[in-house]
């Protein structure tokens, strides 16, 4: 019987996690005229490293799969100030714009939202099943990676 991630993960000792996910119903990523992904792909690895306690150790984007080889720094988190906490979680949480694109949050809006409430929001969302989401590890640092759970 499979186990729960949170029930095999020490969130406070640095791991590394080899995160995969793949394509559903025999769906293409990458390939043919869909190559352009790749490249999206990758921005999203990068900005997510920028915003979550790991390193991106290494990556794969295949045709229909990705693979992420990343390590967790529990402890980094521990020297973040509140508005670093804040700043990150902007990186992670863009804003939807009325086109529907990501709209980057201004500094007026960072200062107005404390960080105990962006924490809190960020406890709430865990519908990233492979980005950690506990703002007490959260931070990625590092061009091409991803985290796990």
């Amino acid at each position: 019987m499979p186990v729960a991630r949170k029930y095999l993960v020490d969130d406070s000792a640095p791991g590394c996690f080899n995160c995969i996910s793949r394509c559903v119903r025999r769906a293409f990523l990458c390939g043919n005229e869909a190559e352009h992904r790749r490249d999206w792909v990758r921005d999203a690895i990068r900005t997510a490293a920028a915003a979550f306690a790991v390193v991106v150790l290494a990556y794969a984007v295949m045709s229909n799969h990705l693979h992420l080889v990343v390590r967790t720094d529990p402890q980094r988190v521990t020297e973040w100030a509140a508005d670093t906490v804040t700043r990150r979680w902007a990186i992670a949480h863009p804003r939807t714009g009325a086109d529907g694109h990501p709209v980057a949050w201004s500094e007026l809006n960072l200062a107005a939202r404390p960080a105990n409430a962006i924490n809190r929001h960020h406890r709430e969302d865990t519908s990233g099943a492979c980005l950690r989401s506990d703002p007490s590890v959260s931070g990625l640092t590092g061009p091409k990676s991803r985290a796990a759970d």
